[in-house]
């Protein structure tokens, strides 16, 4: 999983004449409290022209791009004049931010070659870039919006072709001037050249017109312009319609994908719609706050992962909710271990020979994390505990810093999230010793646990469950749950969590809670004995 592995989904309906008897009889929002996909330190701008060069006529040139350890080439023909060479924005997410290696080698007609050195630049992916283009909007409704089609959703398109957006990039929809609905442009909305969002009553104002424009939103938070308006009117509404109080999200690339291939499962299931809501707020602690705070009548729901429910609690003095009081378990839906991983240049082979090498040397190294009280730092303090030595932690903003801070051996090791280490360690930079859970993963099922190896008692991973506020009624949650496992069976989503890492982990409500206690007492316990703790 991506980022803190925090994806939250959570929607807040309010309707006084809501009867739990025929839930669901409208529709329900998943809130997932983080963005929909996550930015990487690569946060590129649009491409940029970065040199000329003047080659012989006929001749073919090929320029190379490197930053070390990832490389973009060019190859182009020489015309005898001065030609610009330009990165994508693929390209600059490719390469990152940092000193970027070029040189070139020109080849004529005849075989003979000739080439210029190592020059560099840097690369900044922030600086203004070409900026991006306006989609377009279209929808399926032909004319008004009827009640009928308000209530269980209707499509809004938006068409990408000549916008400049790539995969990572944010996709906005805003209705009105002031609600809106964002996800995260993924290859396969690139390929296809839209992205479709759906629409439902609660993101409406009745009995009039309704307008909508989007907008794309790169990494870096730079806004392209808006698309031309699409007006339809919304004449009618059922007296007892929904209104949208709030939507709350933890969101990430694959607490996102989760949410929203359950919501698809969901929606199937019970023949209404599950709409996934990402929003902002200090680490999923506003989205699950709300969510706590939410009527619970069974149209609020809440996806999250271990950060929110195990380690917030811990770490944090003024956490405005606590999740065992304000929140009820309903499914748990994935479970996925880390990986422990040191420069692939070290003479350390296995978790036992890091284990001795941090006892051996106390307070000579530093392992990192993704950041402060996130779930990988409080992994590498596990280990540091358990192997008794007292390892220095340094928390960078992301994973993608995290592993590069191993593998250029600025830290000594990391246990992270394997979607953030398997591209160093398929390209011979890092050196994968063990993994964290009970179990080998079936990505990695070569690799022994640390509890094989070296640490008996070391069990981590990163969980993602369903969870509604408090006081849900048992009806529904037992109806979710089993709908829930029902969903963990479908082929396709099982790829897709495999695909991130995953694996899906079915348990009964009272299997969840009992899991999520002895979660919550063993996190606090680490806490304490590193004395971690953030306002």
């Amino acid at each position: 999983m991506n980022k803190f592995l925090s994806l939250l989904a959570s929607l807040l309906i309010t309707n006084t004449f809501a009867q739990t008897t025929d839930w669901p009889n409208r529709p329900v929002k998943i809130v997932v409290p983080f963005p929909a996909g996550g930015a990487t330190s690569a946060e590129a701008t649009q491409g940029t022209g970065v040199m000329t060069l003047t080659a012989e006529s006929g001749s073919a040139v090929v320029v190379v791009f490197t930053n070390g350890s990832n490389v973009v080439t060019k190859n182009l023909n020489g015309t005898g004049s001065a030609q610009a060479v330009s990165l994508s924005r693929a390209d600059l997410i490719t390469l990152g931010d940092g000193m970027i290696s070029v040189s070139a080698t020109a080849t004529d007609s005849a075989g003979n070659t000739s080439s210029f050195g190592n020059t560099s630049f840097t690369l900044d992916t922030l600086a203004p870039g070409a900026p991006l283009a306006a989609p377009a909007v279209i929808t399926d409704i032909a004319s008004g919006i009827s009640a009928s089609e308000a209530t269980k959703g209707f499509t809004v398109t938006t068409t990408l072709s000549g916008t400049n957006a790539v995969a990572g990039d944010t996709i906005r929809l805003i209705i009105n001037g002031g609600t809106v609905i964002s996800a995260t442009l993924s290859s396969t909305d690139i390929t296809n050249n839209s992205f479709t969002f759906i629409v439902t009553a609660v993101h409406l104002i009745a009995n009039t017109t309704n307008t909508f424009v989007a907008q794309v939103v790169d990494k870096a938070g730079n806004a392209g312009p808006n698309s031309s308006a699409l007006s339809l009117s919304y004449d009618t509404i059922a007296p007892t319609a929904p209104s949208l109080t709030l939507g709350i999200g933890v969101g990430g690339g694959a607490l996102d994908l989760i949410a929203r291939e359950l919501a698809k499962q969901l929606s199937a299931h019970y023949n209404q719609s599950f709409v996934v809501e990402n929003r902002l707020g200090a680490g999923g602690v506003i989205g699950s706050s709300e969510v706590a705070k939410a009527e619970p009548d069974g149209y609020t729901l809440l996806i999250v992962s271990t950060g929110q429910i195990a380690l917030q609690p811990a770490i944090y003095k003024n956490l405005p909710y606590d999740p065992i009081k304000d929140l009820q378990p309903i499914a748990q839906i994935t479970s996925a271990p880390f990986v422990l991983v040191v420069s692939n240049d070290l003479p350390i082979k296995s978790a036992q020979d890091l284990a001795v090498e941090l006892k051996t040397n106390p307070n000579k190294h530093n392992y990192s994390s993704t950041g402060n009280g996130t779930l990988v730092h409080l992994a590498g303090e596990l280990f540091s505990q358990l192997a008794g030595a007292n390892a220095t932690h340094m928390g960078f903003n992301g994973g993608p810093d995290s592993v590069n801070s191993v593998a250029s051996k600025e830290s000594l090791y990391t246990i992270t999230n394997i979607s953030n280490a398997m591209p160093l360690i398929n390209g011979g930079k890092l050196k994968a010793l063990a993994t964290s859970g009970d179990k080998r993963p079936s990505s990695l099922a070569e690799i022994p646990t640390i509890a094989e190896s070296s640490l008996p008692n070391f069990d981590v991973t990163v969980w993602v469950g369903l969870f509604g506020p408090k006081n849900i009624p048992n009806s529904v949650v037992t109806s979710l749950n089993k709908a829930t496992r029902q969903a963990l069976t479908d082929p396709t989503f099982i790829s897709k969590m495999n695909a991130n890492g995953d694996e899906p982990s079915s348990k009964s409500p009272e299997e969840f809670s009992q899991f999520i206690a002895k979660e919550s007492s063993k996190w606090a316990a680490i806490a304490r004995r590193a004395n971690i703790q953030l306002d």
